[in-house]
């Protein structure tokens, strides 16, 4: 029987570069991170004048396009959304007055809407081109600081105030259009 050859240990000196490491991660390109951070707002604009569109073509003032306000089906009041639909569709066929008419909050929140979609995106495409921002680390909120612990709050009560105001007997031109 041969004896086992012998192993020898390789003495050369090596030196591995980052870039020969196969393990090492893959910086992105700017174009590539601004494209990957703006793919949510874009799919959400997307979203929304797709719904606009949809709104805009079928009639929610005829009746079979879309489903009746539970509560309003149950208990005649209006929620803060109902006429939401409806002002959309006044908004698109040019009739301000008659979406004002439909659902006075819903129509003062869609600049507000379309501020905070242009300032989420603008902060997304700036947050993807900020050099050694880590991947995994949460992004900031699309308002200042100090607007955070307040603005939601604040939105949730004028819904709710909106909501009992609407619905007063002696405030009538707050009710949705329908009777």
């Amino acid at each position: 029987m041969a004896p086992p050859p012998e192993v020898v240990a390789d003495t050369t000196p090596t030196s591995i570069s980052k870039s020969a490491d196969p393990i090492a991660p893959v910086t992105p390109s700017l174009a590539s991170r601004r494209r990957h951070a703006l793919r949510v707002p874009v799919l959400v604009a997307g979203a929304a004048v797709a719904a606009t569109a949809y709104i805009a073509i079928a009639n929610p003032n005829q009746p079979g396009h879309f489903l009746v306000c539970p509560l309003k089906a149950a208990t005649g009041l209006d929620c803060p959304l109902c006429g939401g639909l409806r002002s959309v569709y006044g908004l698109t066929h040019g009739d301000v007055i008659g979406a004002l008419n439909q659902n006075l909050f819903a129509v003062l929140s869609y600049p507000v809407l379309i501020w905070l979609w242009l300032r989420w995106t603008r902060q997304s495409w700036q947050s993807a081109g900020a050099p050694d921002q880590d991947s995994a680390a949460p992004k900031s909120s699309v308002l200042p600081s100090w607007w955070n612990n307040y603005l939601g709050y604040g939105i949730l009560v004028v819904f709710i105030l909106f909501a009992i105001v609407r619905n007063l007997p002696f405030i009538p031109f707050l009710r949705s259009g329908l009777g």
